[in-house]
């Protein structure tokens, strides 16, 4: 059996990261390829310095039938974030800072010796709705 580096990469991040935490932090979904701690530290920092044009803040996340936008995805390096709102009746808006707390929280579960896997949590908008928070390999 042949190992590669990125496999051997993956398997430690899965063993060392929990599944879930009780932050609501969930290791266990989507694709189990493996991308950089640095992307998504880097996902974080353009969240809390503003740096994300044309996006201003706070995300406007209309309801799915409203006709316009319900969810927002931001990429850097092999990192991809998607801010979505799954209500179809309802909108509410995320600031760019509860974006980038649920980040971190994803961060610190879901990533380990520089490499992490997917993961996702939720961030309540402005009007209390929930709004999912998604990291993911950017593929």
């Amino acid at each position: 059996m042949h190992f590669t580096r990125s496999s051997i990469a993956l398997a430690l991040a899965t063993l060392s990261a929990p599944l879930l935490t009780s932050a609501n932090v969930d290791c266990t979904f989507g694709e189990r390829i493996p991308f950089q701690l640095s992307d998504v530290s880097k996902l974080i920092s353009n969240l809390q310095t503003g740096n994300l044009p044309p996006l201003t803040d706070p995300l406007d996340l209309r309801s799915v039938f409203s006709g316009r936008t319900s969810s927002y995805t931001m990429r850097a390096g092999s990192a991809r974030l998607d801010v979505e709102n799954a209500f179809l009746f309802a909108s509410t808006h995320a600031t760019f800072a509860a974006v980038a707390g649920a980040v971190q929280a994803v961060q610190s579960t879901c990533c380990s010796l520089g490499t992490c896997i997917a993961g996702q949590t939720t961030v309540a908008g402005d009007t209390g709705l929930v709004i999912n928070v998604k990291v993911n390999p950017n593929s």
